[in-house]
């Protein structure tokens, strides 16, 4: 009596005892092989086509000026020297950054307060008969407390997270105080809205 044939991938198997188990074999190696390409070309074609196509912003940034009061008003300054990092998330923000009159700072979205530290390089006037100004550098920390929320952006860009301030303290070697201006940190295509005026 004939076995039967099986036709398969351009090959011919006997349907024999072992026959059989080879063909079962081949196409289980075939399946896992199959799988493991189209997983590992998904994630690169999702990979690429955020980093293609996702041309939305996904970061919500604290911004935060500098302020002193001069002749009774309060006036925008820079700082001749400034470096900023992160607390808990020890990154390096702004590294010996000069003349800065604003600084964009990103709050942690896996806890509800962000510490920063400010080192802060300014010239003191001279007193007289001085006439040379002083340089000294400064370090405070500015600790910002906040809810948040998750929201998706967009399929390809993700998820993104706003933020609502609640309360902002900071120590007083340079800086004298801190006032929340805009409490709403929300992701967006221009971040110039200001939320934090820091006084010195």
């Amino acid at each position: 009596m004939n076995r039967p044939y099986i036709k398969h991938c351009g090959n011919v198997f006997r349907c024999s005892g072992s026959g059989m188990m080879k063909f079962v074999s081949h196409c289980m190696q075939r399946f896992f092989l199959f799988l493991l390409l189209i997983v590992s070309t998904s994630g690169v074609f999702l990979s690429c086509t955020k980093e293609q196509y996702c041309s939305n912003p996904v970061v919500a940034y604290l911004n935060s000026g500098f302020y002193c009061w001069k002749d009774g008003a309060l006036t925008d300054t820079a700082i001749k020297l400034l470096t900023v990092y992160g607390i808990s998330s020890d990154s390096m923000l702004y590294d010996s950054a000069s003349n800065r009159k604003s600084v964009d700072l990103p709050l942690s979205n896996n806890a509800d307060t962000s510490r920063f530290v400010f080192i802060l390089t300014v010239e003191i006037p001279p007193e007289p008969p001085d006439t040379i100004p002083v340089t000294t550098t400064y370090t405070d920390t500015m600790s910002v407390m906040y809810s948040h929320r998750m929201y998706l952006i967009t399929a390809l860009c993700g998820f993104g997270y706003d933020y609502r301030l609640q309360d902002a303290f900071v120590t007083n070697n340079l800086i004298d105080s801190v006032i929340i201006t805009n409490r709403d940190v929300i992701i967006t295509n221009e971040n110039t809205e200001e939320h934090i005026q820091i006084l010195f």
